[in-house]
């Protein structure tokens, strides 16, 4: 909130090794924040675990 210009720069989240475990619920999390109508509102763009891509 601090540095509203920055609010609409793309989210990417990734997770590597153990953190591909995490990374999906912190998405998840970000994303139902982003539903529920919570400010501020991220630009996820995609997801990354281990090898795999993840478009939302």
């Amino acid at each position: 909130m601090d540095h509203p210009k920055f609010l609409k720069n793309p989210l990417y989240i990734r997770g590597v090794s153990y953190s591909g475990l995490i990374a999906p619920i912190i998405t998840m999390r970000v994303y139902e924040g982003n539903e529920r109508g919570d400010q501020p509102t991220l630009n996820i763009q995609v997801i990354k675990q281990s090898n795999h891509i993840y478009k939302l």
